[in-house]
């Protein structure tokens, strides 16, 4: 079935016919500092701006791309109505609108950006490195080699890595794409840029290791069912080979955990961080995992039907955190329900089963797009499925790359 591409090439030599232009190489710059947050500031967004209408050509072709799908069309009018009516009959924090533009602007830099094998390829390596680098600046900072950024958020908070984001759990789900793309990358290569195995294996180690590190219970769910997902498909596709490579894969991932756990003060951190699943540890644990704050708000999206208004469930319900901060309905699909509406929620939530549908069917034929294996995006969607179970994650911009890069596959493919 491979055997009808091109001959593999060395993505990571970026030695190709057709050289890097300025346009893909603002692109790759605007990927590498997306892990970048300080307080008040997003450098990712003074720099979308810009890149935004250096690449509008290519967007307005891509939304021409959009447009020829009916179904697409139809379920982005009824959210966007949805969501503005929710906006006119109620309230909303303008923080939650600007964060939806401008993840917006992102995205579609990310999909018309990504129109080439060779482009979405060169997209995630370098995510991949600058995720890795990022932490070994955020490393060099804790240890006091590297002067910190005024209003940079925290390293590490109650032992729980965050690097240069200030959010451990965002950092944990992000390390769920990257560690399926490389785990998938070393069991069946990308047949149009195939990778050095041994930078395969770093690159999948680094995206472990954050996912370890960043202590997230609920990243870590999402791993196990992106993991099983990937292997019940790999398995179909490659039959025995399939599940004796990601058998081993995973021995050589828990061995190297292992190595951390028994040498670094973190080990002791991570079991306790494991235990804590089985045990009651005060008010504010037992009421994350009786979901309290998202039946509030889906009681909120009961008593409203049309919405409360972008970033107004908090306001509606009182809950804060233990540090005085508004707390929100703890489930993206419930936080859709209850803010923008029932109508948007039903889209959104249609939505994702829709690519998780097509993805998964392509993903049991090996199917790719833009060089990408179906069965990797379609496991790490169901683990960012999984963790919008657990977070509300439609306001943050981590979040919006991987949907981005399925919706570049769908389209730049036509």
């Amino acid at each position: 079935m491979l055997n009808n591409y091109p001959k593999a090439q060395n993505t990571l030599s970026f030695r190709e016919k057709t050289p890097i232009g300025f346009k893909e190489i603002t692109l790759l710059i605007l990927c590498s500092i997306v892990f970048i947050n300080i307080k008040g500031l997003k450098p990712v967004d003074y720099l979308s701006i810009p890149v935004f209408f250096l690449y509008l050509p290519e967007i307005l072709k891509a939304f021409r791309k959009i447009l020829k799908q009916p179904l697409a069309v139809m379920g982005a009018v009824l959210f966007s109505v949805s969501y503005l009516l929710s906006m006119w009959l109620s309230d909303f924090n303008t923080s939650f609108v600007g964060n939806l533009l401008l993840n917006l602007i992102l995205s579609s830099i990310l999909v018309s950006g990504c129109s080439t094998p060779r482009k979405a390829s060169h997209l995630i390596i370098v995510l991949s490195w600058s995720f890795g680098l990022s932490s070994v600046i955020a490393w060099l900072q804790y240890i006091y080699i590297l002067p910190t950024f005024p209003g940079q958020f925290e390293i590490v908070r109650d032992g729980r890595f965050m690097s240069l984001f200030g959010d451990p759990n965002l950092i944990g789900i992000f390390s769920i794409f990257l560690g399926i793309y490389w785990l998938g990358e070393i069991i069946n290569p990308n047949p149009y840029y195939r990778s050095n195995i041994i930078v395969s294996f770093t690159l999948l180690a680094i995206a472990f290791f954050h996912l370890l590190l960043s202590q997230s219970r609920s990243a870590w769910i999402g791993f196990i069912v992106a993991v099983i997902a990937y292997l019940i498909m790999t398995s179909v596709i490659k039959r025995s080979r399939g599940l004796v490579s990601i058998t081993f894969i995973m021995i050589f991932l828990i061995l190297a955990a292992s190595i951390l756990i028994k040498t670094t003060k973190a080990g002791d951190i991570i079991i306790d961080r494991i235990w804590s699943v089985f045990e009651n540890r005060g008010v504010a644990e037992e009421e994350r995992f009786t979901f309290f704050y998202t039946l509030r708000s889906f009681q909120v999206a009961l008593d409203n039907p049309l919405g409360v208004g972008p970033g107004m469930t908090s306001v509606i319900t009182g809950l804060t955190s233990v540090d005085g901060d508004p707390i929100g309905a703890h489930n993206t699909y419930v936080q859709i329900l209850a803010e923008n509406g029932w109508i948007a929620g039903v889209v959104f939530i249609a939505s994702i089963v829709w690519i998780l549908y097509s993805s998964i069917r392509g993903g049991f034929v090996d199917r790719r797009r833009l060089g990408i294996s179906e069965s990797v995006i379609s496991a790490a969607f169901l683990g960012l499925a999984t963790c919008g179970t657990f977070h509300d994650l439609i306001e943050w911009r981590l979040m919006w790359i991987l949907p981005s890069i399925y919706v570049a596959m769908r389209i730049q493919t036509q």
